[in-house]
């Protein structure tokens, strides 16, 4: 059970972490602390976030197979879309692409699909406590930044080949954790139906 206690603290950590500059009270006092200089303040919730990550990391190498329901096989189809897509996004959201006029938080949205996407194809409870914390860290932030900002005005000087540039990234990143996955993760991404 550790191990499941390591993943929550984790994603508390991350969460945490990445909440401060989107709530007000937070952000001050933190300046407060460290002062104007942004760069002590990126380091920190930085850190923090290598902490989170380091936990999770732990966290899953001890946490047994706990199943808590068996998604249908055809729900990793699904994943399968997602993903790509997912990463798509997250790629577009660096770049000057159209999408940015027409997604306000391109990153926040990807990371709730590539979430999602594991939350459809994986029922134990480790994937549960990981990645359903995670989707729901990525619904707080949209608002609480939707709060914090106010009227959103789309960026202007976008262009289409950068649209064109994030499908091929996103496309060749997907193919390259799909083949890699087994080694990284260790579980394959296509397992063969019963």
């Amino acid at each position: 059970m550790i191990g499941f206690l390591l993943i929550a603290v984790g994603v508390l950590f991350w969460v945490g972490f990445h909440l401060i500059p989107m709530k007000p009270r937070w952000a001050s006092y933190v300046q407060s602390v460290l002062g104007e200089d942004s760069h002590k303040k990126r380091g920190i919730v930085a850190l923090g976030v290598a902490i989170g990550l380091g936990f999770i990391i732990t966290g899953s190498q001890f946490s047994p197979y706990v199943e808590v329901w068996t998604p249908p096989f055809w729900l990793g189809h699904w994943a399968l879309i997602l993903v790509p897509i997912s990463i798509i996004l997250m790629v577009a959201s660096y770049l000057k692409s159209v999408l940015r006029r027409k997604i306000r938080h391109p990153q926040l949205l990807a990371i709730k699909l590539w979430t999602l996407a594991h939350l459809l194809a994986n029922g134990d409870l480790a994937s549960i406590i990981l990645f359903g914390g995670l989707f729901m860290w990525a619904i707080l932030s949209i608002v609480l930044i939707n709060k914090r900002d106010g009227a959103w005005s789309p960026p202007e000087n976008l262009s289409w080949k950068n649209d064109i540039l994030s499908i091929v990234i996103g496309l060749a990143v997907s193919a390259g954790i799909i083949a890699l996955h087994p080694w990284l993760f260790g579980v394959p991404v296509f397992i063969p139906a019963h």
